[in-house]
């Protein structure tokens, strides 16, 4: 029997509207078009933000959006952002943009007390306070369309519209002070958010902030999980679950839940693939079915449970996102939004390879074990 769903960590905001974006360059086409239609403000909050063809776009937008007299805030994380030269910043800084980089590598300018592995791993960006972008997306070339030669990252992003976007802009605002921005004129700026729409979707923002902060996706997921009774379809691109997400996974698929799984055939940290191998064993034998995704690299982060909650953004299944990083997820209690998410992912789930038992534990024994010493050390991966 399914447990009963206790705390979820959600509060669901009604009156939203929800458009579930699948492909690179169709997102960073209405990402742009946000930046270049916003009339008051632009909040960008990004991991990588690359300095690529589609990096200098954003880049040049957003120095455009300032020139005609827009307030833009930007975070960018040290570590996500390593390969990108400080001059692209500097010159967003000069062109009017508030900049702030995330835990800077550098001891010379990171503030006392903060931990190296402490990551922003968020993806957000907020115009004028009315529309929001929240997924596992980078501002990078790995996402453009791989028919055009691009790698052709397989990715999901939320866009929404309507009362949730004032808890983005909340959680924005968080990161922004954590991260040493100056508080001047935010305030009056949280909050003029859009009214309801009239739609019925409800939305809530899971904002994740390592073992000292919030921590409302991995409870969301649990709680979830814990009380599905149909259906568990996730796809994730780091799966490296704890073990009580492990264990809730294993206790819906003996429990009779139909649990699929879509994972990276081809990975971007091919340590990580090889270390999730390494804990697949148990969730087979109880009957979960795991698939990897061929065409691509899958960088997506999204799970749907009895067609009915949807979660994405950019919450990974692993230790660093779990325990370290601040992360930021948008889940979605919708029949309607769910059922098209599902479409999607049995869509997906046709160009995909399902792992069985006997082909897992045919694989070499020295296989084995190094994906097991990988799994030991996977704080580090």
């Amino acid at each position: 029997m399914p447990g009963r769903l206790r705390s979820a960590s959600e509060q669901f905001i009604a009156g939203n509207r929800v458009q579930l974006l699948t492909h690179g360059e169709q997102i960073f086409d209405l990402m742009l078009e946000a930046i270049n239609s916003a009339q008051s403000s632009i909040w960008f909050e990004m991991y990588w933000f690359a300095a690529d063809h589609i990096g200098l776009k954003f880049f040049n937008a957003l120095s455009a959006a300032c020139a005609r007299g827009v307030e833009v805030r930007l975070i960018y994380d040290s570590l996500g952002s390593f390969g990108t030269p400080r001059s692209h910043f500097e010159q967003l800084r000069a062109a009017g943009a508030r900049v702030v980089e995330y835990n800077p590598l550098s001891p010379l300018t990171r503030r006392f007390g903060w931990h190296i592995s402490r990551r922003d791993h968020r993806k957000l960006l907020l115009k004028d306070q009315r529309l929001a972008f929240v997924g596992g997306l980078n501002i990078a070339d790995q996402w453009l369309d791989a028919s055009n030669g691009a790698p052709g990252w397989r990715d999901d992003v939320l866009e929404v519209n309507g009362p949730v976007v004032r808890a983005l802009a909340e959680a924005f605002f968080d990161s922004w002070l954590e991260a040493g921005g100056v508080a001047t004129d935010l305030t009056r700026t949280v909050g003029e958010t859009e009214a309801a729409l009239g739609d019925e979707i409800r939305v809530a923002v899971l904002a994740h902030a390592g073992y000292l902060g919030k921590r409302q996706a991995v409870h969301a997921y649990l709680a979830r999980l814990r009380a599905a009774q149909h259906e568990v379809f996730i796809a994730n691109a780091y799966f490296l679950p704890n073990g009580k997400i492990r264990r809730a996974l294993v206790s819906a698929a003996r429990r009779g839940v139909d649990v699929r799984i879509i994972l990276p055939g081809l990975s971007d940290v091919p340590l990580i693939r090889l270390a999730s191998r390494g804990i697949w064993k148990p969730l087979l034998a109880a009957g979960v079915r795991i698939f990897e995704w061929l065409p691509t690299v899958l960088h997506a982060k999204t799970a749907i449970v009895d067609r009915r909650w949807v979660t994405t953004g950019s919450f990974n299944l692993d230790y660093i996102s779990i325990a370290n990083n601040r992360e930021l997820n948008l889940s979605v209690l919708d029949e309607d939004f769910a059922e098209r998410a599902r479409r999607v992912f049995l869509h997906d789930l046709t160009q995909c390879h399902e792992i069985s038992l006997a082909e897992h534990q045919a694989r070499p024994w020295l296989a084995r074990v190094l994906e097991r010493l990988l799994y030991v050390f996977r704080a580090w991966l």
